[in-house]
């Protein structure tokens, strides 16, 4: 895929703030004609759209990193995650906790997937609080 399949004018993570946008980041990249002559966005303009954002809101994120386990941790009012990746030696495993889990599929699913998300999936629903 060279480019989103999402109209431009969509918002994203922006917070309903203007300057946090992906149009004011490319405006502030490119110009505001070359917005206005932008018809899909370019997959690495949008990554380097959501590292610009991640770097000024200083979002700690972990790329490569696989979540093994989520269980719900009532001490802390949230979950506690063990995940594997980047930084983890051989079957050394880190712990993390998190108030909120979002399990990020994208803006639409494959229509192969739309039959099984519906509804949240049985081994979900039957481990979550």
């Amino acid at each position: 895929m060279v480019t989103l399949r999402t109209n431009k004018a969509l918002t994203g993570p922006d917070l309903g703030i203007p300057s946090l946008t992906f149009q004011a980041f490319y405006e502030a990249k490119y110009g505001e004609v070359a917005w206005d002559a932008l018809d899909k966005i370019p997959k690495e303009e949008w990554m380097a759209y959501l590292i610009w954002y991640r770097q000024v809101l200083e979002i700690p994120v972990r790329n490569s990193t696989r979540v093994d386990l989520i269980e719900h941790e009532a001490a802390v009012n949230g979950f506690k995650l063990t995940t594997a990746g980047v930084g983890c030696t051989g079957t050394e495993q880190r712990v993390l906790y998190a108030r909120k889990v979002v399990l990020a599929t994208g803006i639409q699913v494959g229509l192969c997937h739309v039959a099984r998300w519906q509804k949240m999936p049985l081994l979900c629903a039957r481990a979550l609080p």
